[in-house]
Protein backbone atom coordinates (compact mmCIF):
# COMPACT_ATOMS: atom_id res chain seq x y z
CA UNK A 1 0.00 0.00 0.00
CA UNK A 2 1.22 3.48 -0.80
CA UNK A 3 2.67 5.77 1.81
CA UNK A 4 2.46 9.52 2.12
CA UNK A 5 5.18 11.27 0.17
CA UNK A 6 7.41 12.98 2.74
CA UNK A 7 10.71 14.80 2.63
CA UNK A 8 13.65 14.49 4.99
CA UNK A 9 16.61 16.83 5.10
CA UNK A 10 19.82 16.93 7.07
CA UNK A 11 20.73 20.44 8.28
CA UNK A 12 24.29 19.87 7.06
CA UNK A 13 22.95 19.94 3.50
CA UNK A 14 22.56 23.69 3.87
CA UNK A 15 25.61 25.96 3.85
CA UNK A 16 23.74 28.41 6.08
CA UNK A 17 24.23 28.26 9.85
CA UNK A 18 20.63 27.95 10.95
CA UNK A 19 21.49 27.65 14.64
CA UNK A 20 21.91 31.43 14.88
CA UNK A 21 18.10 31.65 14.54
CA UNK A 22 17.33 29.47 17.56
CA UNK A 23 15.35 31.15 20.31
CA UNK A 24 17.74 29.69 22.89
CA UNK A 25 21.12 27.93 22.45
CA UNK A 26 19.75 25.15 24.66
CA UNK A 27 17.49 24.21 21.75
CA UNK A 28 20.40 22.96 19.65
CA UNK A 29 19.85 19.25 20.38
CA UNK A 30 16.14 19.66 19.73
CA UNK A 31 16.89 21.37 16.44
CA UNK A 32 19.13 18.55 15.23
CA UNK A 33 16.50 16.00 16.27
CA UNK A 34 13.77 17.84 14.39
CA UNK A 35 15.97 18.16 11.30
CA UNK A 36 16.11 14.35 11.15
CA UNK A 37 12.31 13.98 11.04
CA UNK A 38 10.17 13.66 7.92
CA UNK A 39 8.11 16.53 6.57
CA UNK A 40 4.59 15.80 5.37
CA UNK A 41 4.16 18.44 2.64
CA UNK A 42 0.50 17.70 1.88
CA UNK A 43 -1.08 16.64 -1.38
CA UNK A 44 -3.23 18.92 -3.48
CA UNK A 45 -6.30 17.55 -5.26
CA UNK A 46 -7.33 17.97 -8.87
CA UNK A 47 -11.02 18.17 -8.04
CA UNK A 48 -12.12 18.72 -11.65
CA UNK A 49 -10.49 15.44 -12.64
CA UNK A 50 -12.46 13.65 -9.91
CA UNK A 51 -15.80 15.33 -10.55
CA UNK A 52 -17.75 12.06 -10.65
CA UNK A 53 -16.61 11.24 -7.09
CA UNK A 54 -18.48 14.28 -5.66
CA UNK A 55 -15.34 15.45 -3.86
CA UNK A 56 -15.83 19.05 -5.00
CA UNK A 57 -19.17 19.35 -3.18
CA UNK A 58 -18.00 17.46 -0.10
CA UNK A 59 -14.93 19.64 0.48
CA UNK A 60 -16.66 22.84 -0.62
CA UNK A 61 -19.39 22.29 1.98
CA UNK A 62 -16.79 21.83 4.71
CA UNK A 63 -14.67 24.84 3.73
CA UNK A 64 -11.52 22.94 2.72
CA UNK A 65 -11.88 23.10 -1.07
CA UNK A 66 -9.64 26.12 -1.67
CA UNK A 67 -6.94 24.91 0.70
CA UNK A 68 -6.51 21.57 -1.07
CA UNK A 69 -7.29 22.57 -4.66
CA UNK A 70 -4.42 22.01 -7.10
CA UNK A 71 -4.76 25.62 -8.25
CA UNK A 72 -3.23 26.67 -4.91
CA UNK A 73 -0.23 24.36 -5.20
CA UNK A 74 2.77 25.76 -3.33
CA UNK A 75 6.30 24.65 -2.37
CA UNK A 76 7.63 24.12 1.14
CA UNK A 77 10.84 25.23 2.83
CA UNK A 78 12.38 22.54 5.07
CA UNK A 79 14.80 24.82 6.95
CA UNK A 80 12.02 27.21 7.87
CA UNK A 81 9.84 24.31 9.03
CA UNK A 82 12.65 22.95 11.24
CA UNK A 83 13.16 26.38 12.80
CA UNK A 84 9.43 26.91 13.27
CA UNK A 85 8.91 23.69 15.23
CA UNK A 86 12.16 24.01 17.19
CA UNK A 87 11.30 27.52 18.40
CA UNK A 88 7.60 26.76 18.87
CA UNK A 89 6.06 27.45 22.28
CA UNK A 90 2.52 27.06 23.56
CA UNK A 91 1.65 30.09 25.64
CA UNK A 92 -1.24 31.55 27.58
CA UNK A 93 -1.68 35.30 27.85
CA UNK A 94 -2.85 37.23 30.90
CA UNK A 95 -6.36 37.09 29.46
CA UNK A 96 -6.21 33.27 29.30
CA UNK A 97 -5.91 33.41 25.53
CA UNK A 98 -3.92 30.44 24.22
CA UNK A 99 -1.64 30.83 21.25
CA UNK A 100 1.41 29.35 19.56
CA UNK A 101 4.55 31.45 19.37
CA UNK A 102 7.63 30.82 17.25
CA UNK A 103 10.58 32.56 15.61
CA UNK A 104 11.54 31.94 11.99
CA UNK A 105 14.74 33.74 10.98
CA UNK A 106 14.07 36.45 13.52
CA UNK A 107 10.42 36.94 12.51
CA UNK A 108 7.96 36.39 15.35
CA UNK A 109 4.94 34.26 14.50
CA UNK A 110 1.94 34.09 16.80
CA UNK A 111 -0.96 31.82 15.93
CA UNK A 112 -4.44 31.22 17.26
CA UNK A 113 -7.15 29.17 15.55
CA UNK A 114 -8.75 32.41 14.35
CA UNK A 115 -5.49 33.61 12.80
CA UNK A 116 -4.90 30.22 11.12
CA UNK A 117 -8.42 30.29 9.74
CA UNK A 118 -7.92 33.77 8.32
CA UNK A 119 -4.55 32.99 6.71
CA UNK A 120 -5.58 29.66 5.18
CA UNK A 121 -9.19 30.65 4.47
CA UNK A 122 -10.66 27.71 6.39
CA UNK A 123 -13.46 27.66 9.02
CA UNK A 124 -12.43 28.77 12.50
CA UNK A 125 -15.87 28.19 13.98
CA UNK A 126 -18.07 25.15 14.26
CA UNK A 127 -17.92 21.84 16.10
CA UNK A 128 -14.74 20.43 17.58
CA UNK A 129 -13.97 16.86 16.54
CA UNK A 130 -14.05 15.74 20.18
CA UNK A 131 -17.67 16.91 20.45
CA UNK A 132 -18.97 15.04 17.40
CA UNK A 133 -20.84 11.79 18.03
CA UNK A 134 -21.01 9.37 15.10
CA UNK A 135 -24.62 8.26 15.58
CA UNK A 136 -26.40 9.06 12.30
CA UNK A 137 -27.20 5.57 11.05
CA UNK A 138 -28.29 6.84 7.64
CA UNK A 139 -24.85 8.39 7.07
CA UNK A 140 -23.01 5.42 8.55
CA UNK A 141 -24.86 2.64 6.74
CA UNK A 142 -25.76 4.29 3.43
CA UNK A 143 -22.82 6.62 2.82
CA UNK A 144 -19.78 5.43 4.77
CA UNK A 145 -19.72 1.69 5.44
CA UNK A 146 -19.98 -1.21 3.04
CA UNK A 147 -23.03 -3.45 3.63
CA UNK A 148 -22.71 -5.41 6.85
CA UNK A 149 -19.89 -3.22 8.22
CA UNK A 150 -19.97 -0.81 11.15
CA UNK A 151 -17.83 1.05 13.68
CA UNK A 152 -14.97 1.18 14.45
CA UNK A 153 -13.69 2.56 11.16
CA UNK A 154 -11.08 0.62 9.22
CA UNK A 155 -10.37 1.64 5.65
CA UNK A 156 -11.35 -1.71 4.14
CA UNK A 157 -14.79 -1.37 5.75
CA UNK A 158 -15.52 1.88 3.92
CA UNK A 159 -17.18 2.65 0.63
CA UNK A 160 -14.86 4.13 -2.00
CA UNK A 161 -15.69 7.82 -1.53
CA UNK A 162 -15.21 7.95 2.27
CA UNK A 163 -12.01 5.95 1.79
CA UNK A 164 -10.76 8.66 -0.55
CA UNK A 165 -11.90 11.41 1.84
CA UNK A 166 -10.00 9.79 4.70
CA UNK A 167 -6.90 9.48 2.51
CA UNK A 168 -6.98 13.20 1.63
CA UNK A 169 -7.33 14.06 5.32
CA UNK A 170 -4.43 11.70 6.13
CA UNK A 171 -2.19 13.63 3.76
CA UNK A 172 -3.31 17.12 4.71
CA UNK A 173 -5.30 17.64 7.92
CA UNK A 174 -4.35 14.71 10.17
CA UNK A 175 -1.00 13.52 8.79
CA UNK A 176 0.13 10.01 9.66
CA UNK A 177 2.99 7.68 8.95
CA UNK A 178 3.01 4.08 7.81
CA UNK A 179 0.14 2.25 6.17
CA UNK A 180 -3.37 3.62 5.80
CA UNK A 181 -5.33 0.54 6.89
CA UNK A 182 -5.80 1.82 10.43
CA UNK A 183 -7.76 5.00 11.16
CA UNK A 184 -7.26 6.95 14.36
CA UNK A 185 -10.27 8.15 16.33
CA UNK A 186 -9.57 11.71 15.16
CA UNK A 187 -9.39 10.70 11.50
CA UNK A 188 -12.57 8.60 11.83
CA UNK A 189 -14.54 11.52 13.25
CA UNK A 190 -13.12 13.93 10.64
CA UNK A 191 -14.17 11.58 7.82
CA UNK A 192 -17.64 11.18 9.34
CA UNK A 193 -17.98 14.97 9.70
CA UNK A 194 -17.27 15.56 6.00
CA UNK A 195 -19.60 12.79 4.84
CA UNK A 196 -22.34 14.09 7.19
CA UNK A 197 -21.75 17.74 6.13
CA UNK A 198 -21.06 18.84 9.72
CA UNK A 199 -19.55 22.29 10.12
CA UNK A 200 -16.18 21.80 11.82
CA UNK A 201 -13.66 24.23 13.28
CA UNK A 202 -10.86 23.01 11.00
CA UNK A 203 -8.54 25.82 12.08
CA UNK A 204 -8.58 24.40 15.62
CA UNK A 205 -7.77 20.95 14.22
CA UNK A 206 -4.64 22.38 12.59
CA UNK A 207 -3.83 24.42 15.71
CA UNK A 208 -3.95 21.26 17.82
CA UNK A 209 -1.82 19.43 15.24
CA UNK A 210 0.84 22.14 15.37
CA UNK A 211 1.11 22.20 19.14
CA UNK A 212 1.79 18.46 19.41
CA UNK A 213 5.46 17.61 19.91
CA UNK A 214 6.66 16.09 16.59
CA UNK A 215 7.79 12.51 17.00
CA UNK A 216 7.93 11.09 13.48
CA UNK A 217 7.06 13.92 11.09
CA UNK A 218 6.37 17.63 10.76
CA UNK A 219 2.83 18.27 9.48
CA UNK A 220 1.38 20.88 7.12
CA UNK A 221 4.53 21.51 5.06
CA UNK A 222 3.04 23.48 2.15
CA UNK A 223 0.39 25.14 4.31
CA UNK A 224 3.07 26.55 6.60
CA UNK A 225 4.44 28.37 3.55
CA UNK A 226 1.28 30.51 3.50
CA UNK A 227 1.73 31.24 7.19
CA UNK A 228 5.37 32.25 6.68
CA UNK A 229 4.37 34.51 3.80
CA UNK A 230 1.65 36.14 5.89
CA UNK A 231 4.20 37.08 8.56
CA UNK A 232 6.64 38.44 5.94
CA UNK A 233 9.30 35.76 6.35
CA UNK A 234 11.74 36.23 3.46
CA UNK A 235 11.23 33.29 1.08
CA UNK A 236 12.90 34.73 -2.00
CA UNK A 237 16.47 33.98 -0.96
CA UNK A 238 15.77 30.77 0.98
CA UNK A 239 18.45 28.29 -0.08
CA UNK A 240 16.37 25.10 -0.02
CA UNK A 241 12.90 24.98 -1.53
CA UNK A 242 11.02 21.83 -2.47
CA UNK A 243 8.29 22.36 -5.03
CA UNK A 244 7.65 18.71 -5.85
CA UNK A 245 4.16 17.68 -4.83
CA UNK A 246 2.25 14.59 -5.83
CA UNK A 247 -1.15 15.65 -7.14
CA UNK A 248 -4.20 13.55 -6.36
CA UNK A 249 -5.86 13.10 -9.73
CA UNK A 250 -7.67 10.22 -11.41
CA UNK A 251 -4.43 8.45 -12.24
CA UNK A 252 -3.31 8.45 -8.62
CA UNK A 253 -6.74 7.44 -7.33
CA UNK A 254 -6.85 4.52 -9.74
CA UNK A 255 -3.37 3.50 -8.63
CA UNK A 256 -4.45 3.56 -4.99
CA UNK A 257 -7.12 0.91 -5.69
CA UNK A 258 -9.55 2.38 -3.21
CA UNK A 259 -12.45 0.31 -4.47
CA UNK A 260 -13.66 2.48 -7.35
CA UNK A 261 -14.56 1.07 -10.71
CA UNK A 262 -11.41 1.89 -12.65
CA UNK A 263 -12.14 4.58 -15.25
CA UNK A 264 -9.55 5.72 -17.80
CA UNK A 265 -8.23 9.23 -17.25
CA UNK A 266 -9.63 11.96 -19.48
CA UNK A 267 -6.24 13.63 -19.67
CA UNK A 268 -4.83 11.28 -22.30
CA UNK A 269 -2.60 9.26 -19.99
CA UNK A 270 -0.74 6.34 -21.49
CA UNK A 271 -2.75 3.23 -20.50
CA UNK A 272 0.42 1.19 -20.22
CA UNK A 273 1.76 3.49 -17.50
CA UNK A 274 -0.64 2.11 -14.91
CA UNK A 275 -2.55 -1.12 -14.56
CA UNK A 276 -5.44 0.94 -13.24
CA UNK A 277 -6.17 2.18 -16.78
CA UNK A 278 -7.65 -0.62 -18.87
CA UNK A 279 -6.86 -0.51 -22.57
CA UNK A 280 -9.74 -0.42 -25.01
CA UNK A 281 -9.69 -3.62 -27.00
CA UNK A 282 -9.96 -3.54 -30.76
CA UNK A 283 -11.19 -6.28 -33.14
CA UNK A 284 -7.60 -6.96 -34.20
CA UNK A 285 -6.33 -7.33 -30.63
CA UNK A 286 -8.94 -9.06 -28.45
CA UNK A 287 -8.34 -8.89 -24.72
CA UNK A 288 -8.57 -11.99 -22.52
CA UNK A 289 -11.68 -12.41 -20.41
CA UNK A 290 -11.18 -11.23 -16.84
CA UNK A 291 -13.42 -12.25 -13.96
CA UNK A 292 -14.47 -9.12 -12.03
CA UNK A 293 -13.32 -8.86 -8.45
CA UNK A 294 -15.81 -9.01 -5.58
CA UNK A 295 -15.38 -5.26 -5.02
CA UNK A 296 -16.01 -4.47 -8.69
CA UNK A 297 -19.10 -6.67 -8.64
CA UNK A 298 -20.38 -4.88 -5.54
CA UNK A 299 -19.73 -1.50 -7.11
CA UNK A 300 -21.62 -2.52 -10.25
CA UNK A 301 -24.48 -3.80 -8.11
CA UNK A 302 -24.61 -0.52 -6.18
CA UNK A 303 -24.70 1.41 -9.46
CA UNK A 304 -27.54 -0.77 -10.78
CA UNK A 305 -29.52 -0.42 -7.55
CA UNK A 306 -29.00 3.34 -7.65
CA UNK A 307 -30.19 3.46 -11.27
CA UNK A 308 -33.27 1.34 -10.48
CA UNK A 309 -34.08 3.44 -7.43
CA UNK A 310 -33.77 6.64 -9.42
CA UNK A 311 -35.97 5.20 -12.18
CA UNK A 312 -38.58 4.08 -9.64
CA UNK A 313 -38.64 7.53 -8.05
CA UNK A 314 -39.12 9.13 -11.47
CA UNK A 315 -41.95 6.70 -12.30
CA UNK A 316 -43.74 7.41 -9.00
CA UNK A 317 -43.42 11.14 -9.55
CA UNK A 318 -44.82 10.87 -13.08
CA UNK A 319 -47.67 8.75 -11.73
CA UNK A 320 -48.45 11.36 -9.07
CA UNK A 321 -48.40 14.12 -11.69
CA UNK A 322 -50.79 12.12 -13.89
CA UNK A 323 -53.23 11.55 -11.01
CA UNK A 324 -53.14 15.26 -10.22
CA UNK A 325 -53.89 16.18 -13.83
CA UNK A 326 -56.83 13.73 -13.91
CA UNK A 327 -58.19 15.18 -10.66
CA UNK A 328 -57.82 18.74 -12.02
CA UNK A 329 -59.61 17.75 -15.24
CA UNK A 330 -62.44 16.10 -13.30
CA UNK A 331 -62.86 19.18 -11.11
CA UNK A 332 -62.95 21.44 -14.18
CA UNK A 333 -65.63 19.30 -15.84
CA UNK A 334 -67.77 19.32 -12.70
CA UNK A 335 -67.58 23.12 -12.46
CA UNK A 336 -68.27 23.88 -16.16
CA UNK A 337 -70.71 21.20 -17.30
CA UNK A 338 -74.09 20.31 -15.87
CA UNK A 339 -74.95 16.65 -15.50
CA UNK A 340 -77.32 15.27 -18.20
CA UNK A 341 -81.04 15.18 -17.32
CA UNK A 342 -82.43 11.88 -16.05
CA UNK A 343 -84.14 9.69 -18.65
CA UNK A 344 -87.92 10.10 -18.91
CA UNK A 345 -89.86 7.62 -16.84
CA UNK A 346 -91.92 5.08 -18.70
CA UNK A 347 -95.68 5.64 -18.40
Amino acid sequence: MSRAKKTKLNPSSSSEDLTIYLRDPALLDKFHKYCSLDISPGRFVKFDDLADYNLHNLFNNTGLLDLYDVGNLSPHYPNLIFLFFTNLEYETSTTNRCYLSSLVKGIEIKLTPKIIGKILNIPSSGAHLTDIIMNDQNILQNHIFLPGKNLPMITNKLRPIPRLVSRILSYNMIPKTGLFDHMSAELSVATYAIMANIKVDWASVMFDGLKRIPSTLHPFGCFLTKIFSHFKVDLEFEKIMIDYNEIMDRTMVNRMKLGFIQIPSSTGDNPSSSSAHPQVSSPSSPQPFRVPSVQESLNNLFLQVGTLTSGQETLLKNQQDLHKKVDDLSEMMRSHFFPPPPPPSAT
